[in-house]
């Protein structure tokens, strides 16, 4: 898997996670769908279900342990990356950016999206640690500030088609499109 030249670990975690949960993403201990999921090294991973509920697993999703809550969240959770080795940032897809540094014990509401979309996916650009969120209309949105501060930075040329399904977020495609129109 290493040579695929994805942007997003995010857009790759989903697609392992459908891989290994099925369409509907069910957590093992909960009720709940995952409404993102991040790899943060060879077999570990956090999971977000889509109302805040943060779970972890050591063995590459086939057993799953209750982290913490994201309390007070508006919306549910879309996206999902990783900063560093415990530094997490989650976004809901009313914008809401939320952070932990702890590996998802606790949470901290650490900024928002001004945007009247629904926000669809997350990603990390690795090469300058800047987030970028997409939303359902196709507007791009960065953050330089671990999600503290996001400016609009354009919209993908060519429309919103196959951008997003509002259950799957971004579709693995369409993540060439931005990167196109961040160049």
């Amino acid at each position: 898997m290493k040579q695929l030249a994805l942007a997003s670990l995010g857009v790759l975690a989903l697609v392992i996670a459908s891989f290994l949960f099925g369409p509907t993403r069910r957590v093992d201990a909960g009720s709940d769908h995952f409404g993102a999921i991040a790899i943060m090294s060879t077999n570990d991973m956090l999971g977000i279900s889509a109302n805040g509920e943060a779970w972890f697993s050591s063995s590459l999703g086939t057993g799953w342990s209750h982290q913490g809550t994201i309390a007070g969240a508006t919306g549910d959770f879309v996206g999902l990356v990783f900063i560093s080795t415990n530094t997490a940032v989650a976004v809901t897809d009313e914008g809401e950016a939320w952070s932990s540094s702890n590996i998802g014990a606790s949470w901290t509401n650490v900024g928002s999206i001004a945007t009247a979309a629904k926000v669809a996916d997350l990603m990390l650009w690795r090469q300058t640690n800047d987030l970028f969120a997409l939303t359902t209309n196709g507007e791009i949105w960065r953050s330089n500030s671990v999600g503290s501060n996001w400016s609009y930075e354009g919209r993908i040329p060519g429309g919103t088609t196959g951008i997003a399904d509002g259950d799957h977020g971004v579709q693995p495609s369409s993540w060439g499109r931005i990167r196109a129109q961040l160049r």
